[in-house]
């Protein structure tokens, strides 16, 4: 069986002087409410002027985790067997087209987890995260689904251990960082999309929420796509509000479920759409709260 590498999450880089000069926000006129001026600030710039084309100032990054739990399906049900694309192939190729208008690095990380290395019928050791794919990334669609099939190869099997996300947050959240770093030494900036295909549950991402509150400064977001089309699993979205919330996570995780996209036929466009459309809020938000501004 091919040797699957335990992916280790980079080591944080040490913070170094701000490398970006920023701009002041532009004063206020008297007669404006405060309130309203604030409004008028934040509203002023989009996702677009960040990271609209090859000479913005922002370059985005995806992670892409893939849970290999039980619920997952088998080798059978890819592409590189039949004709179709299964749902987890037909999401990487959407994100990554949906991405490809903007000014985007298309080396994707692809971090596995919940699969097991098996001693006969037995799991042996379940693992939180390993790479997927023989090289650390993985070079846009046609890439993303050959990492996820080479899974498929490697001895490893989809085990019934729990769900977990910390591994692949805390990764993901070092890769926004150090992507970050580099940038600044180039006067430009970075951001980071952790995109999450998983059969998981409510309670399964509520468990992570230390983890998504120590990520939370970060320059990062993370969209969980639910996957699947059992109605009877998915997300309870009010609770997910109100605990995110609670811990100041909720701004920066977004949920999308396959399931509204998918029947009666796969809707890329919708699906594409809606996962933009977490990114313009949360890019310029993020910046902007720390007074980054599109052009230096």
């Amino acid at each position: 069986a091919e040797s699957v590498q335990v992916l280790q999450p980079p080591a944080q880089v040490a913070s170094s002087p701000r490398a970006v000069r920023v701009l002041q926000p532009p004063q206020r006129e008297p007669s404006v409410p405060t309130a309203l001026a604030v409004s008028v600030t934040e509203t002023r710039y989009t996702l677009a002027d960040y990271v609209g084309n090859a000479s913005s100032r922002c370059q985005l990054n995806m992670c892409v985790a893939i849970d290999f739990t039980n619920h997952h399906g088998s080798h059978d049900q890819t592409s590189a067997s039949t004709t179709k694309m299964n749902e987890y192939e037909w999401i990487m190729s959407v994100m990554d087209l949906a991405l490809g208008s903007y000014r985007v690095n298309v080396d994707y990380p692809v971090y596995g987890f919940g699969a097991a290395s098996m001693n006969g019928r037995r799991q042996q050791q379940v693992h939180d995260i390993f790479q997927c794919g023989p090289s650390k990334t993985a070079n846009g669609a046609n890439g993303l689904i050959k990492a996820y099939q080479t899974f498929f190869k490697t001895g490893l099997e989809c085990s019934n251990y729990r769900t977990g996300y910390d591994k692949v947050i805390q990764a993901a959240a070092a890769h926004a960082r150090t992507a970050m770093h580099e940038a600044q030494q180039h006067q430009k900036l970075a951001y980071t999309v952790l995109v999450v295909l998983t059969t998981g549950s409510t309670k399964n991402i509520l468990d992570a929420k230390r983890t998504l509150e120590s990520v939370s400064k970060e320059p990062m977001s993370i969209l969980f796509v639910k996957m699947g089309s059992d109605d009877t699993t998915t997300w309870d979205d009010a609770k997910l509000d109100v605990r995110l919330t609670h811990n100041g996570c909720r701004s920066f995780c977004s949920f999308l479920q396959t399931t509204k996209f998918s029947n009666p036929r796969r809707d890329s466009q919708g699906f594409a759409s809606s996962a933009i459309a977490c990114l313009e809020e949360n890019v310029p938000t993020f910046f902007l709260s720390k007074n980054v501004y599109p052009k230096d």
